[in-house]
């Protein structure tokens, strides 16, 4: 369920998002700005049906109420922290893949959403967010609640 909220930076999500396509182009790497602020981007799929997107987010490892998403004027920004494993004192990492730290992923949705029917579940390490296409766009931006 979708809960209204103020608004948000205007461009510079946009801004971020451009930066990220042109470094991942060009580079093969993510922004290396937000690298360098130990921000993450998780994998997700983002799906289109006749009546709805559907976006999933792979954040296994996450707990739920360390997640927030947020929807204004055709932006989707999901954004949360997967907290570091405490391993104890003494470790020795051999191989250390696991992303740790704050994480967004901002999507930018080629139609209206209708921003009051906006569903989020979260399940077995996948974060699923249904978006009910609608003709007119939305403005407001909205806090979505993950179930």
């Amino acid at each position: 369920m979708a809960n209204k909220s103020e608004k948000s930076f205007g461009g510079l999500g946009a801004l971020s998002e451009e930066m990220d396509t042109l470094f991942e182009s060009i580079f093969g790497l993510r922004h290396p700005v937000l690298e360098a602020k130990g921000i993450w981007h998780p994998p997700l799929d983002v799906i289109e049906t006749e009546t709805e997107y559907v976006v999933s987010i792979d954040i296994a490892g996450i707990r739920q109420e360390d997640v927030r998403l947020t929807y204004e004027a055709g932006l989707l920004i999901v954004r949360g922290i997967r907290r570091e494993i405490d391993y104890g004192p003494e470790r020795h990492f051999h191989i250390m893949e696991i992303d740790c730290g704050p994480f967004e992923r901002r999507i930018k949705l080629p139609k209206a959403v209708d921003s009051e029917a906006i569903e989020a579940t979260y399940k077995d390490g996948i974060l699923e967010v249904r978006l009910e296409k609608k003709s007119e766009p939305s403005e407001e931006t909205v806090i979505i609640e993950v179930e």
